[in-house]
């Protein structure tokens, strides 16, 4: 069972910020109702890969990695890249470590 959680007074998609949070009104919980992901695939090294390869050439001064070095050894990385891809649709999460 998923919950949504509706905060009074604010707007969807945004967080409404208070000077005093004690004079906040608490949270209130629904169950939601939309439809849910239950079920997923693993994905294969080569759908990985194909991935990879399908994105522009981009690199920002926060990745981690240069999009052209990640290319250059994506023979190396590949199978880390589409485990870690995998472990995370199994378990539900990312390792905080791969949070943005």
């Amino acid at each position: 069972m998923a919950i949504a959680v509706q905060y009074p007074g604010a707007q969807q998609g945004s967080i409404a910020s208070t000077s005093d949070s004690s004079a906040a009104d608490p949270p209130s919980f629904t169950t939601y109702t939309g439809k849910q992901l239950t079920q997923f695939r693993e994905l294969s090294v080569d759908e990985v890969q194909q991935l990879l390869f399908s994105y522009p050439l981009k690199t920002c001064s926060l990745d981690p990695l240069p999009t052209d070095i990640l290319l250059k050894s994506v023979d190396t990385l590949l199978p880390v890249i589409c485990e870690m891809c995998n472990a995370s649709l199994r378990e539900g999460l990312l390792p905080i470590s791969e949070e943005i």
